[in-house]
């Protein structure tokens, strides 16, 4: 569930969820001249090192804020859920994946990280041999590290003590 993000000060400080990097910490707050004029800019920067400077406008569209405890609670449901069944066809299922990580949902993301988790795990138990498809397994370690980095946020832990949170979640052992 994508919090609404018209409430969102953007505060110096604040942490807040970029659907493409994850979770971020709001470092700056600049002006800056451009063709069109001056535009107040907001610069975020993740625990990777990455900096991103956005509009104050854009900012309100395409970040929002970190999970709360009830977003918390579905995502372990989320988790903990049998995966649905899926279509069949990769094709379908590659778009479908796409569609929920351009989204950037905590939900959607915990979504993909639990099917690719039982799509696989379902393949080692038949011992067939084959395992998920290149496309599929970066899709999956990717919503993994941004619903990784929202969690560790969310939770006040690390982005590796948030995996490990996902892992017992998914029965990992």
């Amino acid at each position: 569930m994508t919090v609404a993000t018209d409430s969102l000060d953007l505060h110096i400080g604040d942490i807040v969820v970029y659907k493409n990097h994850g979770a971020g910490t709001i470092t700056s707050r600049e002006t800056r001249a451009t063709k069109t004029g001056d535009k107040e800019i907001v610069v975020i920067t993740f625990e990777d090192g990455l900096t991103i400077s956005l509009p104050t406008d854009l900012a309100q569209t395409a970040l929002r804020s970190v999970a709360n405890d009830a977003e918390l609670n579905r995502i372990r449901r989320t988790l903990k859920a049998d995966a649905p069944a899926e279509p069949g066809v990769w094709l379908a299922r590659s778009r479908l994946t796409h569609a929920k990580l351009m989204a950037g949902d905590s939900i959607g993301l915990a979504e993909i990280v639990r099917d690719a988790h039982s799509r696989e795990k379902t393949m080692k138990e038949k011992s067939s041999g084959s395992s998920l498809s290149l496309s599929e397994r970066d899709s999956y370690k990717r919503a993994r590290r941004l619903l990784a980095s929202e969690i560790g946020h969310a939770r006040g832990v690390s982005i590796d003590e948030a995996d490990e949170w996902i892992g017992a979640q998914l029965g990992e052992s």
